[in-house]
């Protein structure tokens, strides 16, 4: 289903394979459609199919930005397929319109469904880098589980869970001086900026 063709040596490899999850989800996704909800040769149900469609998208969108991709001149050494790019830009139409298509409606906003945005989990992202900084030099940052519980409006049960469940980024510790106030204080102020989306975003009423 995707019309664009590339040679390996073109892409990244972390880029070529967003992009053959991204023609497989999708042909998945058509098939489905057109067999009743289950894809035949994989057994995948049309939603699920279109989610790791979705998911591939950002995928692809991640690699194209990453550093590793750019020259120092700003010229990517792998470009952007055109059908991701085609997408993206359509969703943004949509957006800007107004409307959802019904792919993303139907996916997003089905009946019982529960899960959290994209914007939630950033907020839940920042909300456990100040924790875990806290945690390595608690000196500088007392209390800090339960500060974080109280500007996110959760119990701090919550905030432990969060910041069990989120994988640890590596380079935080180790690329920051210890005990370092002035970063902490840096992380302090984002995870109140982002305490407050999440509390905003918690307020947004989708669809029964």
């Amino acid at each position: 289903m995707c019309a664009d063709q590339y040679d390996e040596s073109s892409f990244e490899r972390k880029i070529q394979e967003a992009n053959e999850a991204f023609c497989d989800a999708l042909d998945a996704y058509c098939r489905a459609v057109e067999e009743d909800g289950t894809d035949p040769e994989t057994g995948i149900q049309a939603r699920d199919a279109l989610r790791a469609y979705y998911e591939s998208l950002a995928s692809i969108m991640r690699a194209y930005n990453d550093i590793s991709n750019w020259s120092r001149d700003g010229v990517p050494r792998a470009h952007l397929p055109r059908h991701a790019a085609d997408l993206a830009m359509g969703l943004i139409d949509d957006l800007v319109a107004g409307r959802l298509r019904p792919s993303v409606d139907d996916l997003f906003f089905a009946p019982g469904r529960p899960g959290i945005s994209a914007a939630q989990r950033r907020a839940i992202e920042a909300a456990v880098r100040y924790v875990e900084y806290a945690r390595a030099f608690p000196p500088i940052a007392p209390g800090a589980v339960k500060k974080c519980a109280q500007a996110f409006g959760v119990d701090a049960g919550t905030v432990r869970a969060w910041a069990r469940e989120q994988p640890q980024d590596p380079h935080l510790r180790s690329n920051q001086p210890r005990d370092s106030q002035e970063f902490m204080d840096l992380l302090e102020h984002h995870m109140k900026e982002s305490a407050d989306l999440y509390r905003n975003l918690r307020h947004v009423k989708t669809r029964p």
